[in-house]
């Protein structure tokens, strides 16, 4: 006021509290050099405020880089609050496994202990069978895993323990025969999954296969750490594959008749199995099967409603399989192989046939590149035959720059209708050799593709992985390029052909 007059106005002061403070820490420990991140948090709307750190920061967040204790004074002008927090120094542990065994036998234990190899403090140790001490005793096979954990982190590391047995073992096959003259591959199998296993033949041979070649008694020993199992096989005799010793293709009126007849040298008893393009036939319709122990016989009634189908006969022992050629009515030309071989300047080139009908003649055509066949000579076919039928032409065709010739070749029938071979390739100036070329197996037909680098016998050989011949075959002692077929009766699986001619062999893996 003054002596003019007088005024009033008034000043309303904020109510305050007195700060509530906790620290809020982003971890408990610094691990492994990684830094931790604190926090003046209030607990209540205090305002006002003013920070003071023991590390002399005035934030309200500070980053802590070593282990200590941390403490924070929050004030304003109705008080203060503190607060502290321990950070700790810490390692991320590094879980391993040792184990006394890790493979054990029936009434074996293995002791686990779990290993800190960083040697980080404060850890808990967790088994995945509930366990929780550093070792356990285990007795079974199977994985066990442990975590070592602590507040950086958790480690986890894994050992596998077998479960292994005294081996039980049993001689494949399981009846012996020495076929033909050829090696008989005897194999040791383990019936109850023993595992790390030692071989001890009779034959001295100390791998799971045996090749024999010897008739006999033969004895496997099989041993491990848990014990030891074995297995005689009895009388491995002389065997021998079968052998054709007729056959007879005949049509009557409305009929196709073959007849077969087969030598079993061995005695060790013949299976027929009767085809139609392969395919295996039943008794009943249309077609009646007589099958005795050395001859067999099948009858095709209804006979014009199969034309053109090929009926063979697959005759078989426990040393091999032959298939009969085809019969039928008005059968195509059956090329069994085309083939060619270098001869000095000369190219010798060789084909057979099982059978020929209406087939008028053959030309040979050559290619420098694979692509444009030109005409090389006609050959005379045998218009009808039942019978095999050798042909050779030799062609002199001069050098070519690639070092490859290409052959096919071409049949013809009476009607004019023709064919075609698959292509064969002479490479000129490279030393022949024994390879397998392709496989192809269609139904329990195996086609074999194969160069043979000598005039020599050759022996195929179909072998499963545990070394047990399943099927084999002798083949003619022809240098060059070839073809054969093998009737094999296989379940799914990886095999191997193996193909000899005593100074070379070749080997080829086929899936069934």
């Amino acid at each position: 006021s003054n002596a003019c007059g007088a005024d009033a106005a008034e000043v309303v002061l904020p109510e305050d509290l007195t700060p509530s403070v906790t620290i809020a820490a982003s971890d408990t420990a610094i691990c492994n050099g990684v830094t931790v991140s604190l926090e003046a948090v209030l607990g209540n709307s205090a305002g006002g405020l003013s920070y003071a750190w023991n590390t002399g920061a005035s934030s309200s967040t500070i980053t802590a880089t070593t282990p200590d204790t941390y403490s924070v004074v929050v004030s304003n002008f109705c008080g203060s609050d503190s607060a502290e927090q321990e950070i700790t120094a810490g390692d991320l542990p590094e879980a391993a496994i040792t184990a006394t065994l890790t493979t054990i036998c029936d009434g074996q234990t293995s002791t686990l202990t779990a290993v800190d190899l960083a040697g980080a403090s404060d850890t808990d140790i967790s088994w995945n069978t509930l366990e929780t001490t550093a070792s356990i005793d285990v007795q079974t096979g199977g994985i066990y895993i442990v975590d070592i954990g602590n507040d950086c982190g958790i480690s986890s590391d894994t050992v596998e323990v077998f479960a292994n047995f005294a081996p039980q073992v049993e001689i494949t096959p399981d009846t012996g025969y020495i076929c033909d003259g050829n090696d008989l591959a005897l194999t040791a199998n383990i019936t109850n999954g023993a595992l790390e296993n030692s071989y001890s033949w009779n034959t001295g041979d100390t791998t799971p296969v045996a090749i024999v070649d010897n008739t006999g008694n033969y004895w496997v020993g099989v041993s491990n750490q848990c014990g030891m199992g074995s297995d005689t096989l009895f009388d491995v005799v002389t065997g021998a594959a079968p052998v054709l010793f007729s056959l007879e293709c005949t049509n009557p009126p409305g009929e196709i008749r073959i007849n077969v007849r087969a030598l079993d040298p061995q005695s060790m008893g013949l299976s027929f199995v009767w085809c139609a393009d392969g395919v295996p036939i039943a008794n009943g319709g249309d077609f009646d099967l007589f099958i005795g122990d050395q001859i067999s016989r099948l009858k095709v009634y209804n006979a014009d409603l199969y034309e053109g189908v090929a009926f063979s006969c697959k005759i078989s022992n426990p040393c091999g399989t032959l298939v009969t050629m085809p019969c039928g009515l008005n059968l195509p030309v059956e090329l069994l192989y085309f083939a060619g071989r270098v001869e000095e300047e000369d190219i010798v080139l060789s084909w057979a046939t099982a059978s020929e009908t209406d087939n008028a003649f053959f030309t040979l055509e050559r290619s420098g590149d694979g692509l444009d066949f030109q005409f090389v000579a006609d050959v005379p076919g045998a218009g009808d035959s039942f019978e095999e039928r050798q042909y050779k032409y030799v062609d002199r065709p001069g050098p070519i720059g690639g070092g490859k010739w290409y052959y096919r070749l071409k049949q013809t029938d009476f009607d004019g209708a023709h064919t075609y071979s698959e292509v064969i390739v002479i490479e000129l100036d490279v030393e022949p050799k024994l390879s397998i070329l392709q496989t192809n197996l269609d139904g329990n037909l195996l086609e074999v593709a194969y160069q043979s680098a000598r005039n020599r016998e050759l022996q195929l050989r179909v072998v499963d992985l545990n070394g047990r011949v399943l099927a084999q075959q002798a083949l003619p002692p022809l240098a060059g390029f070839f073809k054969t077929e093998v009737w094999v009766d296989l379940p799914p699986g990886l095999y191997l052909l193996h193909l000899s001619d005593g100074i070379g062999q070749a080997v080829s893996k086929f899936l069934r």
